[in-house]
């Protein structure tokens, strides 16, 4: 997979968290999952962009571990919308699954 395909990929993956977040309902937990979700996805998307244009290893799998443990947090987050039925949305666990499949991807880019 090419730097920009996992760069759009990414994007794509902060887009659908954050429109997800705008249909959670306007309480404190829902308030809070919200600002939570939109926070580590759109981090996800932002790190790995920015580890792209690194000039050295280190620092580039330094970026690989923000963005997986960013996108563990939004699987995170996107869970408990589930288990505190905040939403009644398949879609969720659709992007629940391209959380998992991003961690796993990026893990071997960081082998």
């Amino acid at each position: 997979m090419k730097n920009n395909d996992l760069i759009q990929r990414t994007k794509i993956f902060a887009d659908h968290c954050m429109e997800l977040a705008m249909f959670l309902p306007e309480n404190l937990l829902g308030s809070y999952v919200a600002g939570e979700l939109i926070k580590s996805s759109s981090a996800v998307a932002v790190n790995y962009r920015a580890s792209c244009i690194t000039n050295s290893n280190k620092k580039f799998l330094s970026k690989i571990d923000d963005v997986i443990e960013c996108a563990d947090q939004s699987a995170y987050w996107l869970e408990l919308t589930i288990d505190k039925q905040l939403l009644e949305n398949k879609e969720i666990k659709c992007i629940i699954i391209e959380a998992e499949n991003l961690i796993n991807l990026l893990k071997t880019i960081r082998q």
